[in-house]
């Protein structure tokens, strides 16, 4: 059982991997081809506080990098 568990994981990190690669293209590209002032750059982190703050909750997303971070440390996860 252990072992379709090892094999799951090991297929969502190499989704995620792809996905994260993917949306750095992405945003390098975006950052080389597109043009903010500074005025709107901050309105657009602003929002993107406001709704991470509604969906998330505050302080949610430390908790969830810290089990992150935590879940990385085990033994079994270091073997994958």
């Amino acid at each position: 059982m252990q072992g379709n568990h090892a094999r799951f994981l090991k297929a969502y990190v190499d989704f995620i991997d792809a996905h994260t690669t993917r949306e750095e293209k992405f945003f390098d590209w975006v950052d080389e081809s597109i043009k903010v002032s500074e005025d709107v750059q901050h309105n657009i982190l602003e929002k993107f506080e406001s709704i991470e703050e509604e969906k998330i909750g505050h302080g949610r997303h430390h908790e969830l990098v810290a089990s992150i971070e935590d879940l990385e440390k085990k033994p079994w996860v270091q073997s994958l």
